[in-house]
């Protein structure tokens, strides 16, 4: 029966249909399931492609560019014949049917399982267009999917951080208010003044325009449960790998990496952060494995109904941010002079009027002591600045503590054979944080 079978035999001689293919956790996606679900028969990976370059990328070339990257190292050295199993499709998925037009709809008729990780990722975007993409685009990809003739499992990646830090996140989607397509659609006709007023409000009760734009997406995913096999993974704050691809891997392009850059490196002399709360970190390797094991779980188990995960550490191994700063800066500084590295050890606040007010101090201090003459000062108050701004962009993360529910990952585990729970590990426990810490320090400089 199929609940027998263990997660790579459930995908071997299955199509895949993937958005967000070209970004940090669809490519190790890309790779996870090349390298662990071989027998798969076809990936076809949704790729947007700007009008001035649509000549780049042809249908089903291997070549587009995505699997230059070093995650596909390996794969490229011991079986590049495996990457003729991925089909790239131009698209877009802001459009109906995410732009495909009727031949490639039939082409993909037959796929099975869709890993839907694409969307809107900067925190601050206004509510139309986040709403466009994370909502708009959302419910296109469910269309396409309903087109499918026997779709086994829609995995949604959604967030951790879609709530407001004070609900307790439940493995469960939180009604909404107004619905998620009605909400899409009321956006893009707004005044700016109405629009601006209601942002406010919005922010009020969750993080910031993308976590309001994830829980719409997640009611409107809960909403096609009766039409199709969907689900939903909430990973916490990706960063980088803690075995695969590669120790450490980690786009270093991401805002949280840049960020988690300048922390370490000295960027601050006092960090805008609780050093005692906890963090919901998730190595890019355990949400792969979760997205993989979700799908399989959804489609291979008769009993299967709608279900989230909350991809997070568990309450038996939670990290702090100040043991994530404390580790980072530690690697950032081994082999420097003891003395130099307490002195320049940063400090911590939770009030953002402190925490402007002493890095300015030292910034000004640090300033004339380098240049007393300098005419570049109002320039490099101005990149000071933008520091600022920065760090208080992570202020929702990094001051407020978070508390999840993971029974529904912790069954998943449990639920995999025990092959399966090496091959395809979730079990957040294991973790060694100051290993997985100190290994994408070095993955930020490596990558």
């Amino acid at each position: 029966m199929e609940f027998e079978k263990g997660i790579s035999d459930f995908y071997a001689g299955r199509s895949i249909f993937i958005t967000g293919a070209t970004g940090f956790v669809g490519k190790c996606i890309l790779n996870k399931l090349l390298t662990s679900c071989s027998e798969i028969v076809r990936i076809y990976a949704l790729v947007r492609v700007k009008p001035d370059s649509m000549d780049e990328i042809q249908q089903g070339n291997t070549q587009s560019g995505i699997v230059d990257s070093k995650v596909f190292e390996l794969i490229l050295k011991d079986r590049p014949d495996l990457l003729d199993k991925i089909c790239y499709l131009k698209g877009d998925m802001t459009l109906p049917n995410c732009g495909f037009d009727k031949a490639i709809m039939e082409l993909i008729r037959d796929v099975e399982i869709v890993i839907h990780c694409a969307g809107a990722i900067y925190f601050n975007m206004n509510l139309p267009q986040v709403m466009k993409i994370n909502v708009g685009g959302t419910y296109n990809v469910l269309t396409v999917a309903m087109s499918m003739r026997n779709v086994k499992a829609f995995v949604y990646v959604s967030t951790a951080f879609c709530m407001h830090h004070d609900t307790p996140l439940e493995e469960k989607v939180y009604e909404t208010n107004i619905g998620p397509l009605e909400a899409w659609k009321s956006f893009q006709n707004m005044s700016q003044e109405c629009l601006q007023s209601l942002t406010k409000t919005i922010l009020e009760e969750k993080p910031n325009s993308y976590s309001y734009s994830k829980y719409m997406a997640e009611n409107l995913v809960e909403s096609f449960k009766d039409q199709i096999p969907v689900c939903v993974v909430r990973p916490g704050a990706i960063l980088g790998a803690y075995k695969e691809p590669f120790l450490g891997w980690s786009n270093t392009s991401s805002s949280i990496s840049r960020y988690y850059h300048m922390l370490f490196s000295g960027y601050y002399q006092t960090l805008l952060i609780n050093q005692n709360g906890t963090f919901a970190v998730t190595p890019v390797d355990y949400a792969v494995n979760t997205i993989l094991a979700a799908a399989w779980r959804r489609g291979a188990f008769s009993d299967s109904g709608f279900v989230v995960y909350n991809c997070v550490p568990t309450a038996e191994n939670l990290v702090l941010h100040g043991q994530i700063i404390n580790w980072g800066y530690e690697s950032v500084t081994k082999g420097s002079n003891p003395l130099v590295r307490y002195i320049f050890s940063p400090g911590y606040s939770t009030s953002n009027y402190i925490f402007r007010l002493k890095n300015r101090l030292c910034f000004e201090v640090c300033s004339l002591l380098k240049d007393p003459w300098s005419r570049n000062r109002k320039h490099s108050l101005e990149n000071q600045l933008k520091k600022f701004k920065i760090a208080e962009t992570f202020m929702p993360f990094s001051l407020n503590e978070w508390n999840f529910i993971t029974t529904n990952m912790k069954q998943l585990h449990q639920e995999m054979n025990p092959e399966d729970q090496k091959i395809f590990y979730i079990d957040f426990g294991q973790i060694n944080w100051e290993c997985f810490v100190k290994s994408f320090v070095d993955g930020l400089s490596l990558y």
